[in-house]
């Protein structure tokens, strides 16, 4: 029973036309046209990605609704040649069933070329419903898909002022469901999904006080016939299949129960029409082996929602024999559609941005799905949520439901008037080896702009950060993020949002963002009212620079071509040259073949060259290995990080700055001759001085562990002092870790052991006396001694 229509099927499985025919009035859901690109002839709207396998998918399910509906079976098999609609163009002229005329109930459009208008809703109140059906893609599904909470919870729709009654809003009532409060352009819930139940039961997941309960009661397993349902005591929660008891519970639900509650109602009320494939499979070259030798698949570990093509396998990838010297080739399976951070929706955009931007922390790669589905207990890791502390050296929660409060004497700032908001806060450390592809340091006020303006935007990528109610810059490379709330998830979401310059994405430009951030202190100042914020920008008004009269965050706005596109990650957009291009080796844009951001389909290369190398007509050239211009985490700069014998312990590595420091002066230690040579001092042969750049360096990395880890549900940072028990600085009788003060271990973080036996690093060749060597690779003295001088000798010497 459909619209008060009784319906029946023929011996054909179409549905018959009810008596009179099916209802007289079809609207076209947009007059502007089917997804805004062509004249609208139908009802519904069905838009299909032209890539397989969704393409195929879609222009099926297509056929079935055509089958369905349509008066004369067999005509609606033309849609595969001819796939725009099931109407009269398909299914014949003068139908009975509608009373001799069109049937127009289907119209299919698919996409190669153009943006999705659903990616960008309406910002005037009233929904665009430009769309109908469509397809696209999932990521992981039991028992966390991102897109739970942060894709359709109505909390990240945007704004309406109206719900429509029919299908184009020219009806509509005063009022919406929705619980967003941003009007915003590149909204994560696009669909306009709007339910109160769900969005109780999502964020009872999204914000739970433990990830999975802890006995005796059980959570949801999947596949499970019968379901349990647990709270964070260990308790039954009421309730079997269809239940909603996680709905307000007290205790509260494990998340893994709250979230099989949501999905269990998602799904019944059909929100959309999940068909899950557990194959996502991605081309290797023969030359880069990504966890084979030979053409094929990439079977490398990923990590957390992409197993395959990810930031850790780029990051990492090394062949001596490549097809093209010096060059890494990676397929993707679409187009890119937009590298603004304000505006970019898929994932492949992520790929190219992830390359050349960083976050704050990073998922463990070895906590990756088991076959396919997450885990909370035993497995490689404690649990997929596993984070690695990234532009951070450390985090922590200073309070948190369940422990400290909240308080101006937990935080040293704010009043009670301040807290009302806050029941959590996350204090951020920054790595101080970071810095901009331009230069300049990355500072925690490059951090606040970017969790600011994205969140004051309602940019597609910054759902997560509407949990923050305040941000406080402490100190150049301190920060304190106030939150609403606290979850299984939340370092693990608020990790993953782009950090963007501020000098280059802020309203006052580079001048003026460059000479004001050094020294600021504004603890104890709330965020709103804080004067600093000229630049930053706040909830209420973001800072948002303007090129030719176009705010950077439009849609229209194009950072490839405005050379907008400068981070502090691996990769660098560099000019390519030619026509259309700026200079070779300018960066921030000309990198894609056509100078644009969204080349057109079949021609969207992207060239990224790497960080600490510089583009030229003749080549790529690249500083010495483990200099200030690489990047703060390549293969030169844990060279560097080794060589400095710093291991992240506070005090041990305070006795190594004594150590290189008397080193500088009339009275040297015995242990010089290591800093004396080596990658700190390139060309050492273990009496060359030491001077203050060797100390300089040491210093860098005095307390900084190279990895740092927060399993879920941490309050903080686990320190992996870097070093294995027993090594010995070489050239030193100093030995950092011992066996009660363990380095890399297995069973803290899996799979990161003692240093590799090379590291490869594209560098220039130096030239030490009549010797010229390349630096691109790199060995431990353990491996090559340190009788010779670097880069021939050992990088730690």
């Amino acid at each position: 029973m459909q619209l008060n229509i009784s319906v029946t099927q023929n011996s054909h499985c179409e549905l018959v036309p009810p008596l009179g025919g099916w209802p007289a009035l079809v609207t076209a859901i947009n007059t502007a046209g089917c997804a805004i690109q062509v004249p609208a002839t139908a009802n519904t709207c069905l838009y299909v990605r032209a890539i397989e396998p969704r393409r195929s998918l879609g222009e099926g399910i297509a056929q079935d609704i055509c089958a369905l509906f349509s008066p004369a079976w067999g005509a609606w098999t033309t849609l595969a040649g001819q796939p725009f609609s099931c109407d009269n163009s398909n299914t014949g002229t003068s139908n009975a069933s509608c009373g001799g005329g069109s049937c127009p109930f289907l119209q299919n459009i698919e996409s190669g070329d153009f943006p999705f208008c659903g990616f960008s809703p309406s910002t005037t109140g009233t929904p665009s419903n430009c769309w109908g059906l469509g397809t696209f893609g999932f990521g992981q599904v039991f028992p966390f898909d991102s897109t739970t909470y942060f894709e359709y919870n109505s909390l990240f729709a945007t704004k309406t002022d109206y719900t429509c009654v029919n299908a184009d809003c020219t009806i509509k009532t005063a009022g919406s469901t929705c619980a967003s409060s941003t009007y915003t352009t590149s909204a994560p819930d696009y669909m306009y999904l709007c339910s109160p139940t769900y969005d109780q039961l999502s964020s009872a997941m999204e914000f739970s006080s433990c990830l999975s309960s802890p006995g005796p009661a059980t959570d949801p397993s999947l596949g499970e016939a019968s379901p349990t349902f647990a709270n964070c005591s260990g308790a039954t929660v009421s309730g079997g299949a269809g239940a909603t008891a996680c709905f307000n519970a007290s205790p509260v639900c494990s998340a893994v129960s709250a979230g099989y509650q949501a999905e269990d109602y998602y799904g019944s009320h059909v929100f959309t029409l999940p068909i899950y494939d557990t194959v996502d499979t991605q081309g290797r070259l023969s030359s880069w082996p990504l966890g084979g030798s030979t053409p094929g698949f990439i079977t490398a570990t990923g990590g957390g929602y992409s197993a395959s093509a990810n930031f850790w396998n780029w990051l990492n990838a090394y062949s001596p024999t490549p097809a093209v010297a010096g060059t890494l080739r990676q397929s993707f399976l679409t187009t890119v559609d937009s590298l603004n951070p304000f505006q970019f929706t898929t994932l492949w955009d992520a790929y190219i941005l992830g390359n050349i931007y960083d976050t704050l922390f990073n998922e463990n790669p070895l906590c990756a799905p088991l076959n396919g589905q997450a885990h909370a207990g035993p497995g490689p890791c404690n649990s997929i949520f596993q984070v690695i502390d990234w532009m951070t050296t450390s985090h922590t929660f200073l309070c948190y439901p369940g422990g400290p409060q909240c308080t101006s004497t937990t935080l040293g700032y704010g009043n009670a008037t301040y807290f009302a908001s806050t029941s959590a806060d996350l204090r951020l450390t920054l790595n101080r080896s970071n810095h901009w592809q331009d230069g300049g340091p990355v500072t925690a006020w490059d951090v606040k702009y970017s969790f600011i303006d994205l969140n004051a935007t309602g940019a597609f990528q910054a759902s997560s950060l509407s949990n923050v109610a305040h941000i406080n810059v402490l100190d150049e490379y301190t920060l304190d993020l106030n939150l609403k709330a606290k979850g299984p998830f939340t370092e693990l979401f608020l990790g993953s949002i782009t950090i963007m310059p501020g000098h280059i994405w802020s309203a006052c430009g580079a001048s003026t963002w460059n000479s004001g951030i050094s020294g600021s202190n504004i603890a104890g100042t709330n965020v709103v009212n804080a004067a600093e914020d000229t630049c930053v920008g706040h909830f209420g008004a973001p800072s948002i620079a303007t090129v030719g009269g176009l705010r950077v965050d439009s849609p229209n706005f194009d950072p490839m071509a405005n050379n907008f596109i400068i981070g502090s990650g691996p990769y660098t957009c560099q000019s390519i040259g030619g026509t259309g291009h700026p200079a070779v080796g300018t960066l921030g844009g000309g990198c894609s073949i056509d100078n644009t951001q969204d080349p057109a389909f079949g021609f969207n290369d992207y060239t990224l060259t790497r960080t600490g190398c510089t583009l030229t007509s003749t080549g790529t050239t690249c500083g010495v290995a483990g200099s200030s211009s690489d990047y703060f985490r390549s293969s030169g700069a844990l060279a560097s990080y080794v060589w400095t014998g710093d291991i992240g312990s506070g005090s041990a590595d305070f006795s190594r700055l004594l150590a290189v420091n008397s080193c500088h002066s009339s009275t040297p230690s015995a242990d010089c001759p290591h800093w004396a040579q080596g990658i700190g001092n390139p060309g050492g042969a273990g009496s060359n001085p030491v001077g203050l750049s060797q100390r300089l360096k040491v210093n860098s990395y005095r307390g900084v562990s190279w990895i740092a880890f927060s399993p879920s549900q941490s309050v903080g940072t686990q320190l992996v002092l870097t070093c294995a028990p027993g090594y010995t600085l070489p050239g030193t009788t100093t030995t950092p870790c011992t066996a009660s003060n363990a380095g890399w271990t297995t069973s803290v973080l899996p799979g990161i052991g003692t240093y590799a036996s090379m590291l490869h690093e594209v560098g220039s060749q130096i030239t030490i006396g009549t010797t010229t060597t390349s630096t691109s690779t790199l060995s431990p003295a353990s491996i090559v001694g340190c009788t010779a001088t670097y880069p021939n000798g050992g990088y730690d010497c």
